[in-house]
């Protein structure tokens, strides 16, 4: 498991679903298999991550139009439930 697995599940869903959107439709016609994207997918983040373009929601950096997305925070009590998804 890679060290940036854990930032895919709280990115930003809008931002998230266009660039897996982009990146798959960018393999036509060929196509692309699920572990490509998804090793396509934890490195693009891991590199978004370190160069400043994922920046957390609550950053100024959050407002930059330059950014991959935003990494939101889940915040919850004892028993509360998330639903995520992979991407």
């Amino acid at each position: 498991m890679s060290r940036f697995q854990a930032l895919l599940p709280i990115s930003t869903y809008v931002a998230t679903h266009r660039w897996v959107a982009e990146e798959i439709a960018s393999r036509e016609p060929q196509g692309i298999i699920h572990q490509e994207l998804n090793a396509w997918a934890i490195k693009t983040l891991g590199d978004a991550s370190t160069s400043g373009r994922l920046p957390l929601a609550y950053t100024e950096a959050a407002g930059d139009p330059n950014r991959l997305g935003v990494i939101e925070q889940a915040v919850g009590r004892a028993g509360a439930v998330v639903l995520l998804h992979p991407w």
